[in-house]
Protein backbone atom coordinates (compact mmCIF):
# COMPACT_ATOMS: atom_id res chain seq x y z
CA UNK A 1 0.00 0.00 0.00
CA UNK A 2 1.43 3.48 -1.28
CA UNK A 3 1.63 6.49 1.44
CA UNK A 4 -0.99 9.08 0.52
CA UNK A 5 -0.51 11.77 -1.78
CA UNK A 6 -1.22 15.37 -0.89
CA UNK A 7 -3.97 15.44 -2.93
CA UNK A 8 -5.61 12.71 -1.12
CA UNK A 9 -5.06 14.81 2.63
CA UNK A 10 -6.74 17.76 0.52
CA UNK A 11 -9.53 15.47 -0.58
CA UNK A 12 -10.14 14.02 3.28
CA UNK A 13 -10.06 17.40 4.44
CA UNK A 14 -12.51 18.85 2.13
CA UNK A 15 -15.15 15.97 3.44
CA UNK A 16 -14.69 16.61 6.38
CA UNK A 17 -15.16 20.71 6.03
CA UNK A 18 -17.65 19.13 4.37
CA UNK A 19 -19.52 17.10 6.84
CA UNK A 20 -18.79 19.41 10.02
CA UNK A 21 -20.64 22.06 7.85
CA UNK A 22 -23.91 20.07 7.87
CA UNK A 23 -24.01 19.05 11.14
CA UNK A 24 -23.52 22.40 12.67
CA UNK A 25 -26.59 24.24 13.41
CA UNK A 26 -25.84 27.77 12.75
CA UNK A 27 -28.95 29.24 14.52
CA UNK A 28 -28.40 26.88 17.93
CA UNK A 29 -24.62 27.37 17.48
CA UNK A 30 -24.20 23.66 18.41
CA UNK A 31 -24.51 20.46 16.37
CA UNK A 32 -27.37 18.71 15.44
CA UNK A 33 -29.08 16.28 17.27
CA UNK A 34 -29.94 12.90 15.58
CA UNK A 35 -33.16 13.29 14.54
CA UNK A 36 -32.27 16.82 13.43
CA UNK A 37 -29.71 15.14 10.92
CA UNK A 38 -32.53 12.47 9.60
CA UNK A 39 -35.16 15.64 8.99
CA UNK A 40 -32.21 17.69 7.32
CA UNK A 41 -31.64 14.53 4.88
CA UNK A 42 -35.15 13.53 4.43
CA UNK A 43 -35.90 17.17 3.23
CA UNK A 44 -32.53 16.94 0.81
CA UNK A 45 -33.29 13.79 -0.27
CA UNK A 46 -36.94 14.88 -1.30
CA UNK A 47 -36.00 18.00 -3.15
CA UNK A 48 -34.54 15.60 -5.72
CA UNK A 49 -37.29 13.46 -6.56
CA UNK A 50 -39.52 13.84 -9.56
CA UNK A 51 -42.55 13.52 -7.89
CA UNK A 52 -43.45 14.15 -4.38
CA UNK A 53 -43.86 10.65 -1.93
CA UNK A 54 -47.36 9.76 -0.96
CA UNK A 55 -47.60 10.71 2.81
CA UNK A 56 -47.87 7.24 4.85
Amino acid sequence: MTAPTIADYLKYANLQMAAEAFIYDEDAHALKTGQQLISALNYRGQRHLPFQPMSP
